[in-house]
């Protein structure tokens, strides 16, 4: 007897299949996405599309919609360390330095604020820096983790560095207030 499968399963089952016949890494990725599309749209069901999402950007690391699709549903299921590694991949493939910068951002507050992950949201703010010394986010975002870890020379240190370049009064004003703080608290 044969089984029956729904609509998405079956649009899922054919997608695979044509996969796996195609030697077009393009249809690869693409029938992978349709895959994933069918996944959630017809069957609610995420793991299939975060593994065929996955597969598209194998195919296509620069694949935009599979890319937007994986980070949306590994967010919404608080899957952050899965989504550090998707992230890192992406900067790897990316070639525009300010798509770059914007993703080693996204990265650093994962790292950061979701995963505790102090160590490697420094590692990424230096390698921003690396590219910018003058990068205002990336100075205080320095300064803040190293606050954060007790090490008030080099957060002085950034913040020093962010003030020369801080035009806007209020902003600047915060700035040395930090310095203040870490002046007349720990050094």
């Amino acid at each position: 007897r044969e089984v029956e499968f729904s609509p998405g399963q079956n649009l899922i089952e054919v997608a695979k299949k044509e996969a796996q016949a195609s030697r077009d890494d393009g249809a690869k990725a693409d029938l992978h996405l349709l895959a994933a599309g069918a996944a959630m749209d017809y069957l609610d069901d995420r793991a299939t599309a975060v593994e065929h999402l996955v597969l598209v950007l194998d195919l296509d690391p620069l694949n935009a919609e599979g890319f937007a699709r994986l980070v949306l549903l590994l967010e919404q299921e608080r899957r952050f360390e899965e989504l550090a590694e998707v992230l890192k991949r992406r900067i790897v493939a990316t070639q525009e330095p300010t798509a770059m910068i914007e993703l080693q951002h996204t990265l650093v507050m994962l790292l950061r604020e979701q995963l505790g992950a102090l160590e490697g949201a420094r590692a990424h703010v230096q390698l921003i820096l690396k590219q910018n010394a003058q990068d205002p986010w990336a100075l205080a975002t320095l300064a803040s983790i190293e606050s954060d870890e007790g090490r008030w020379q080099p957060a002085a240190e950034a913040l020093i560095t962010l003030a020369k370049l801080e035009t806007e009064p209020t902003a600047l004003k915060d700035v040395f207030f930090r310095l203040g703080r870490i002046y007349t608290e720990h050094l």
